[in-house]
C-alpha cells in the first residue's frame, strides 16, 4: 500500500515499497532505465533527479535537501560501470537527510566536498570548502600553497601535518600508481608504487627520514625484498641490510654492509616446515633441528651444530624421561651439558638457543656463528656446574639461625633460580669469584626493572642481621654494600611499607657499625653505606665526611648529596643544612665540589629565598662557558644518582628565572649543539622560562627565535616523543610548520 501522494508528486509517479520513495520515469523495452528520472521523500520534497539518456552510456544525477539545495552530483560511465567526473557533496547548516551520505568526518567547518574521478573510475583529488566556498584543509584551516615540487593533487591530512598524493579506489581499499607523503614542509615521508591496475600492496614502497631514503621493501615475484639504509658522510644513502623474504616468509636471509655501503657477510633461516629449521651463516650450515613439536615427548630426530669445516660442533642425545645432553665436539673427548627441557624445548622450537637471535647481526660483528655457539656452550656449561656448587654448599653454624628465620623456598622473588640462602652463604664466603657470582645471581632474583619483591626486603633485613657476625673484610664489605644498595632501592620504600620499616629497623640495629665504615672507608661502598644513613635520617656522619680535610673529593661531594637527600629531618633541620652547605661553598677552593653546593643551596633553599649572586654568578658561567665543564666532572661524577649527568640542564634548572631570562640567548644560541635527550630537558627549562602561560601571549624577537630553534628540531627529529611530551606540556605546536608561522604572525 503506497503512502497518501502529496500535492508536489505528479498523478503519475508510483511509490517504491523497497525504496519508501515516489518514483517517475520510463523505461525500454528490456526494463532499462532511460530519459529522466525524479524521485521524491514520502513528504514531498524531491530526494534524486537522474538522467539515463539512453539508457546504455552515461549517467548523471543530482541529489536535494529538503530545502530544495543540490545536496551531491556525479556521473557514471555505463558502458563500464565506472563513475567518473567530479562528484560534489554540500552539506547544509542545520540537520537534513542527506547528511547520512555527507563522505568527510571531522571537519565540521566544512560545507562542500568534492573529487576528481578519472577516465578509469580512480579518485586522483580530493577538496573540501567552507561555507564561504573558500577550500579549506581537514582540520578546517585555509588550504595553504602546495609545496614546491609536490603534485597538484596533494591534500594536507593527519591533523594538518602531513601532504599525500595519490590514486585511489573510490572505497579506499586500493591504490594504483604513485603514491606520496611529505611533511607539512614538503619534506618526503614516503613514496609508494602501485601497479596500474590497482593493488591492496605496493610493488614497492620507500620511507625517508629527514629527507634521504631509510627503507625499501620491494615485490620481486615470489620473493620479497626489505632494505635499510644509513647516511654517508655526504648526505646519501647507502645501503645498511637487505633481506630477501622466500616461501611465504618461511626462509629469509639477510645480508649486511658496511658503513660503505660494501657487502660483509648474510645469515639465512630456512623453516623447512613446522618442525624442521635450518640456520646458514654466509652460505654455510650451522645448524639444523628436526624435531615434533605436536608430540613434544618423542625425543628430536636431530639437532646439530656445525663448525667452520663444517664439521660436526654440538649435537643431542636424548636419554628418555624428558631428558638428555648436548655436547660439543671440542678435542678429544666431548664436553657434556646436561638437559632436563627436552620435552618444552621440543614443544615451542627452542633447540636453537647457543644461536645468536636472528634480529641482533650487525655489520661489524667480530664472532661468526660458530664461535658464538661455543662461547654460548661453554658458559652454559659453567652455569650448571656453579648450579651443582651452589647446592652443595653447607650452611655455616654462624648463619642458620639467621638464614633459617625465611623460608626461602616459598618467599616471592623475581623468576626461578638457585636457591637464595645458598646465594647468600657463598656471597659471605672467602671464595671472591664465587662470590661475585652469586652477588649477580642474587640480584637476578630481588630486582628486576626498578621491581622489588618480598625476596627483596627478606635479604635486606638478613643482611642487617648477619653483619655483626662477618668478621673477615671482603664478606663484610660485601654485606655492607648490598644492604645499602637494596634499601635505597627507590621501590622498596613504597611497594610494602609495613616491610619497608622492618628493613629500616634491622639497619638502625646495626647503626653504629655503618657509622663507623662511613668514616674510613673513602671508596664506592663507604658512598653506597652514606647513602644508606641518608635513608635512615642519620645526618651526623654525613656532616664530618663532609668537613673532613683528608677525604677525596668524590667521597665529600656525594656526603653533600646525601645530607640533603636525608630523610625524615624537621624543616628547620633542612634549612640548617642549606646553611651548612652555603657556609662550606664559602671556603671550598675545588670548582666542581663548589658547584655541586652551589646546586644543593639552590635546589634545596626555599621557594621564597632571596636571591645569591655568589651562588648565581658561579651556575651561570659555566652554563656561558661550556669548554670549563670539564673541571666539574671529578666531583660531578660519584653523585649522577642524585643530579643526573647533564650538567648545563641542571645549573639552568637551578638558577632563579629571572637571572635565566637575562641570559636566555645564549642559551639558545647553544641549544642545537645539546644531544637529543639534553635539548628536551632544556626545552622544556627554556619554554617555561619564555612561555610560562602557554600560548596566548604577544612574541618578542627573543620568543620567536625560540620557536624557530624549536622548529629545526622538530624537523632534525621527527617523531622524538620526548620533544612531544615538551611542546604539549607549554601548549605549544609540535609541528615545525606551525612553530614558525607563530614565529612569523608573533602571537602564540
Amino acid at each position: 500500500m503506497s503512502a497518501p501522494r502529496p500535492t508536489s508528486v505528479p498523478e503519475t509517479a508510483t511509490f517504491a515499497d523497497d525504496d519508501q520513495l515516489w518514483e517517475l520515469g520510463e523505461r525500454d523495452a528490456e526494463a532499462r532505465k532511460i530519459g529522466v528520472w525524479t524521485y521524491w521523500r514520502p513528504d514531498g520534497s524531491k530526494e534524486c533527479e537522474e538522467t539515463w539518456g539512453d539508457g546504455r552510456t552515461r549517467l548523471s544525477y543530482r541529489r536535494f535537501h529538503p530545502d530544495g539545495s543540490v545536496a551531491q552530483t556525479g556521473a557514471k560511465d555505463l558502458v563500464r560501470d565506472l563513475w567518473v567526473g567530479r562528484p560534489r557533496w554540500t552539506r547544509l547548516e542545520g540537520e537534513s537527510p542527506e547528511h547520512g551520505h555527507w563522505p568527510v568526518r571531522g571537519t565540521p567547518a566544512a560545507r562542500a566536498y568534492e573529487m576528481t574521478i578519472d577516465d578509469d573510475g580512480w579518485v586522483v583529488d580530493e577538496r573540501l570548502f567552507d561555507a564561504a566556498g573558500a577550500r579549506i584543509t581537514q582540520g578546517g584551516a585555509p588550504f595553504p600553497p602546495i609545496p614546491e615540487g609536490l603534485p597538484d593533487n596533494a591534500f594536507l591530512t593527519n591533523g594538518d601535518r602531513l601532504w599525500v598524493s595519490q590514486s585511489r579506489s573510490l572505497d579506499n581499499a586500493r591504490r594504483r600508481g604513485a603514491y606520496g607523503v611529505w611533511d607539512r614542509n614538503g619534506v618526503l615521508q614516503e613514496r609508494q608504487q602501485y601497479d596500474d591496475a590497482g593493488g591492496e600492496k605496493p610493488l614497492r614502497r620507500e620511507q625517508y627520514k629527514n629527507g634521504a631514503l631509510w627503507s625499501l621493501v620491494e615485490q620481486r615475484g615470489a620473493e620479497r625484498v626489505q632494505s635499510f639504509f644509513r647516511r654517508r658522510e655526504g648526505g646519501e644513502p647507502v645501503l645498511r641490510s637487505s633481506t630477501i623474504y622466500r616461501d611465504g616468509d618461511q626462509d629469509r636471509e639477510e645480508t649486511l654492509y658496511d658503513e660503505h655501503g660494501v657487502r660483509r657477510y648474510s645469515v639465512r633461516m630456512e623453516r623447512v616446515n613446522a618442525g624442521h629449521l635450518r640456520r646458514y651463516d654466509d652460505g654455510q650450515l650451522v645448524f639444523e633441528a628436526i624435531w615434533d613439536g605436536d608430540a613434544p615427548e618423542v625425543p628430536p630426530q636431530k639437532v646439530a651444530y656445525y663448525g667452520e669445516d663444517g664439521a660436526l660442533l654440538v649435537d643431542y642425545r636424548s636419554l628418555g624421561e624428558g631428558k638428555g645432553e648436548l655436547r660439543l665436539h671440542l678435542g678429544d673427548t666431548p664436553r657434556v651439558l646436561p638437559i632436563d627441557d627436552e620435552a618444552d624445548r621440543n614443544e615451542y622450537g627452542h633447540w636453537g638457543r647457543f644461536l645468536p637471535g636472528f634480529a641482533h647481526y650487525e655489520a661489524d660483528r667480530t664472532k661468526r656463528d660458530w664461535q658464538v655457539v661455543t662461547e654460548r656452550f661453554l658458559a652454559a656449561l659453567e652455569e650448571h656446574r656453579f648450579a651443582e656448587f651452589l647446592a652443595a654448599q653447607p650452611v655455616p653454624d654462624a648463619l642458620a639461625p639467621i638464614l633459617g628465620r625465611v623460608d626461602w623456598t616459598t618467599v616471592r622473588a623475581a623468576g626461578d633460580g638457585p636457591a637464595i640462602d645458598k646465594l647468600l652463604v657463598t656471597l659471605l664466603g672467602d671464595d671472591a669469584a664465587a662470590a661475585e657470582r652469586a652477588h649477580a645471581l642474587l640480584w637476578g632474583r630481588i630486582e628486576q626493572q626498578d621491581c622489588v619483591f618480598a625476596a627483596t626486603y627478606a635479604v635486606a633485613e638478613t643482611l642487617a642481621r648477619v653483619l655483626p657476625v662477618v668478621t673477615e673484610q671482603a664478606p663484610r664489605r660485601r654485606v655492607l654494600k648490598d644492604l645499602a644498595d637494596i634499601v635505597c632501592l627507590p621501590a622498596l620504600a613504597h611497594e610494602d611499607e609495613q616491610r619497608f620499616a622492618d628493613v629500616v629497623a634491622a639497619a638502625r640495629a646495626v647503626l653504629p657499625e655503618l657509622a663507623d665504615f662511613v668514616r674510613t672507608a673513602d671508596d664506592a661502598d663507604g658512598r653506597a653505606v652514606m647513602h644508606l644513613l641518608a635513608q635512615l635520617g642519620e645526618p651526623a656522619a654525613l656532616r664530618a665526611r663532609l668537613g673532613d680535610a683528608g677525604a677525596s673529593l668524590q667521597t665529600r661531594a656525594f656526603a653533600a648529596c646525601a645530607l640533603v637527600a636525608c630523610r625524615g629531618l624537621t624543616a628547620e633541620q633542612r634549612a640548617d643544612t642549606v646553611q651548612h652547605l652555603r657556609r662550606v661553598f664559602d671556603g671550598e677552593p675545588d670548582p666542581g665540589l663548589k658547584v655541586v653546593l652551589g646546586l644543593l643551596v639552590r635546589l634545596s633553599g626555599s621557594d621564597d629565598a632571596p636571591r645569591d649572586p655568589a651562588v648565581d654568578a658561579l651556575l651561570v658561567h659555566y652554563i656561558l662557558h661550556p669548554a670549563e665543564q670539564d673541571r666539574l666532572f671529578p666531583a660531578w661524577r660519584p653523585v649522577i644518582g642524585f643530579l643526573g649527568d647533564d650538567i648545563p640542564s641542571m645549573l639552568m634548572r637551578a638558577i632563579p628565572h629571572e637571572v635565566r631570562l637575562e641570559h636566555i640567548d645564549a642559551m639558545l644560541d647553544r641549544l642545537p649543539t645539546r644531544g637529543l635527550l639534553d635539548q628536551a630537558t632544556d626545552l622544556d627549562i627554556l619554554f617555561a622560562t619564555l612561555f610560562p602561560a602557554g600560548a596566548g601571549q604577544e612574541l618578542s624577537p627573543l620568543h620567536r627565535k625560540a620557536l624557530r630553534i624549536a622548529a629545526d628540531l622538530v624537523d632534525e627529529h621527527p617523531g622524538f616523543v620526548n620533544h612531544g611530551e615538551i611542546f604539549r606540556r607549554h601548549a605549544l605546536p609540535w609541528d615545525s610548520f606551525r612553530l614558525r608561522e607563530l614565529a612569523r604572525a608573533g602571537i602564540a
